[in-house]
């Protein structure tokens, strides 16, 4: 359920007997968690494509996805995933500003996604490009010097 969904829910008259939130579900909780990760695994699958790791696109999905900022914790949890594997992917995402540091204490970094989703792309396609183009240039003066 996006921003939208539950706005529009919420101006909705009360005339309607209220049903019991998501959150005392286990079994909804548990099938939306699973259908979550079904997802993000399909953007990770994709996000491979433009050279990043399935990794990248599974922790991108998951906080972008989220109305509130997540941590690593919760990502290793919502992903059933390792912290040795979320650190460093995450430390990555930040670098091309995939995402962004949401505050959290000294103990706990909390993140969100870059809202300006076609910028970033944008700059890590120009970022790759320009290194593809370094490394091309300079074999080719490899070349020419043989």
């Amino acid at each position: 359920m996006n921003y939208m969904t539950r706005t529009r829910r919420s101006s909705e008259t009360s005339k309607k007997p209220k049903k019991s939130s998501k959150s005392t579900d286990p079994t909804r909780r548990s099938s939306e968690k699973a259908r979550l990760k079904a997802f993000a695994d399909s953007v990770g699958d994709f996000i491979r494509y433009w050279g990043f790791r399935r990794i990248h696109g599974q922790i991108w999905t998951v906080i972008y996805l989220s109305n509130k900022p997540l941590s690593g914790v919760e990502l290793t949890r919502t992903l059933g995933v390792s912290k040795a594997l979320v650190s460093p992917a995450l430390g990555e995402l930040l670098t091309h500003k995939l995402i962004l540091n949401a505050g959290g204490d000294l103990k706990t970094k909390l993140y969100i996604a870059n809202p300006d989703v076609i910028s970033v792309i944008a700059d890590v396609l120009q970022t790759r490009e320009v290194r593809l183009l370094d490394d091309a240039q300079s074999r080719f003066t490899a070349l020419s010097k043989a």
